[in-house]
This record gives C-alpha cells, sequence and structure tokens, in this order.
C-alpha cells in the first residue's frame, strides 16, 4: 500500500536507548536535519516502495544511534557526505537481502 511518507517531525523510538541526554538531543537533531535526504536517496534504489523506503530510514535510525559516538565525532562539514554514505550502505544492504530471498 502507497502512501504519502510525511512523518516529518516524528522521531523515532530506538533513539530512547541512547543514555546521554546530550547525545540523545544531538543524534535526535541530527536525524530530523537529514530525514527528508535519508527519503530522496532511499527512493533512488526503491522507487516509490514506500515500505522499503519507511524500512531504510528506520534501519538508518537505528545505525545512527547504535553508532551514535562516532558520528557526533564527525565535522560538521563532513556530514551530508557522512549521511548519504550511511543511507546509501543501508539501502545497498537492504537490496541484497531482497534479492536473496
Amino acid at each position: 500500500m502507497n502512501h504519502p511518507m510525511n512523518y516529518s517531525g516524528i522521531v523515532p523510538l530506538v533513539f530512547l536507548v541512547i543514555e546521554n541526554d546530550a547525545d540523545r538531543e544531538a543524534i535526535t537533531e541530527l536525524y530530523l536535519s537529514y530525514r527528508n535526504l535519508f527519503i530522496k536517496v532511499a527512493r533512488e534504489y526503491f522507487g516509490k516502495n514506500d515500505a522499503e523506503v519507511e524500512d531504510a530510514v528506520a534501519a538508518t535510525a537505528e545505525r545512527l544511534c547504535k553508532y551514535s559516538e562516532d558520528f557526533l565525532r564527525v565535522p560538521r562539514k563532513k556530514m551530508p557526505l557522512y549521511m548519504v554514505y550511511t543511507i546509501s550502505n543501508v539501502c545497498r544492504t537492504r537490496m541484497r537481502k531482497l534479492r536473496e530471498e
């Protein structure tokens, strides 16, 4: 089922596992800042398949959470490149798994 993806202010619950309040806030801000980019990149891989796009964006949020300390050390100037790299890797992994099914 296709439906418009407009969750611009919704924050994934997975961020609650980040114990440090400042880190959680920084990762949340990072996610919200780049969410539209994540969707755009995921659409390049999955087209109009909203379910796969949503899953890729959610998996990217999980990766941001899992490696939050690493992401928070990335210089601000390099962050867009890191975000594209991260969502692209997530999408490629998902594509590989879909082909295997």
